[in-house]
């Protein structure tokens, strides 16, 4: 993807001035430019700047020496016109530290809030038509309505999430929004490109249907459509995209798993026990009784799927007992687990010990209480893991050391 490319040169009196940049004939995978004016001995260093398979920037400098003796033997280099010309590079790349590096407070927060409305959406549909369909009226209507709510404001943000990615990944590649060239070298023709169209059409699907479906009927076949394509985003916007098919697949089950464990018991807990208040003192506790048994079933098979895709690609990434303790990743990875582990321990602690107890209104508080906890500990996961995708794990190529973008390993 040359027109997402940046090459800089720094001779000895400073930067030199680049002409155009273009892909080689018949090597697509070499980038030229020319230098302006006469070389000058000394060291010089190009930094350079290009597009992962994944649509990620990749960085790297190398440098070389030029004899004051070779100067007369190397004429001036002069630019070749060509139909290949890719892009201008007139931006040196971005160096370490800058604030759209992928490792940045400002990543994170909009990987962490893009998860979580995924999760939320997921969890909306998978409660719509699974869960709820054990109330009766009028809290099975009242239980959608407060859903779809939820559902609506969730795609909302993803669509306002993507916009923001988008700013963020220019930003990541040195340049700005009225850039056109590398806009368009980063939205058409690569995996990162395609996650984001894909998570801005699911999340517009969502929206459409979230305000069309009768609060009665729950999900459509098109709303579980518009959230398996929203699902499937973060897969394409991360590196599992350059891994290969397998890789996708795995990281697409992993987010439909944890959406149906982990975003189903939010809006359980946020539309489904609250719209049994519209019943009957004395239905009220049973209601509730009756949705978490089914919601314990429905998780059961969700986190199972979240649990075995997630040790799946975790030994992918990490190849060795070793890199589990020896790197950077896999020191992460372990406390992402340690939280996961809490949040499991909670759930387990809800199957056996508190869904016995419903059926009274002390179950029924006993288990807001528990399940509120259990979902704010499910969030600190979500960040664990918004941080995890930024570090290159140990399997992963040393020319992909350092790899910026907005999506990332799970």
């Amino acid at each position: 993807m040359a027109g997402a490319s940046r090459i800089a040169l720094l001779g000895p009196s400073g930067p030199r001035t680049l002409g155009q940049a273009r892909v080689r004939d018949q090597e697509p995978k070499v980038l030229v430019v020319a230098v302006d004016g006469p070389w000058t001995s000394g060291e010089h260093t190009v930094r350079w700047q290009i597009a992962g398979k994944d649509g990620h920037p990749v960085r790297g400098e190398f440098a070389f020496t030029i004899l004051p003796e070779a100067i007369p033997a190397m004429p001036s280099p002069v630019d070749t016109p060509s139909t290949d010309v890719a892009a201008a590079a007139p931006e040196s790349p971005a160096t370490p530290g800058d604030p759209g590096e992928v490792g940045s407070p400002a990543f994170v927060a909009i990987r962490w809030l893009t998860f979580g409305a995924i999760l939320v959406s997921l969890g909306v549909v998978v409660f719509g038509a699974i869960v709820a369909r054990v109330l009766v009226q009028p809290a099975a209507q009242d239980a959608w309505a407060r859903a779809s709510r939820l559902g609506i404001w969730a795609a909302l943000g993803a669509l306002a999430l993507a916009a923001i990615r988008l700013n963020a990944q220019v930003r990541a590649f040195g340049g700005h929004l009225g850039d056109l060239g590398l806009l368009r070298g980063l939205t058409v023709g690569t995996a990162w490109g395609a996650g984001l169209m894909l998570q801005c059409f699911g999340a517009g699907v969502l929206v459409y249907t979230f305000r069309r479906v009768r609060p009665i009927a729950g999900p459509q076949v098109v709303a579980f459509v518009g959230v398996l394509v929203l699902a499937l985003s973060p897969a394409l916007s991360g590196h599992a995209a350059a891994e290969g098919t397998v890789a996708v697949l795995l990281d697409w089950a992993h987010v439909i798993g944890a959406g149906g464990w982990l975003g189903t018991l939010l809006i359980l807990l946020a539309a489904g026990v609250p719209a049994t208040r519209s019943l009957s003192m004395e239905a009220q506790a049973p209601a509730v009784k009756d949705l978490v048994v089914r919601f314990s079933r429905v998780a059961l098979c969700f986190a199972g799927v979240a649990a075995l895709t997630g040790a799946v690609a975790s030994w992918r990434n990490l190849g060795t007992w070793e890199g589990l303790l020896a790197s950077p990743y896999g020191r992460l990875l372990l406390i992402k687990l340690a939280i996961l582990s809490v949040v499991g321990a909670t759930g387990a602690w809800n199957w056996r010990v508190v869904t016995p107890r419903l059926g009274t209104p002390a179950g029924t508080a006993q288990l807001r209480r528990t399940a509120t906890f259990e979902v704010a500990v499910a969030v600190a996961v979500l960040l664990a893991t918004a941080v995890l995708v930024a570090t290159p794990p140990p399997m992963e190529p040393s020319a992909m050391a350092a790899v910026d973008g907005a999506g990332g390993r799970r």
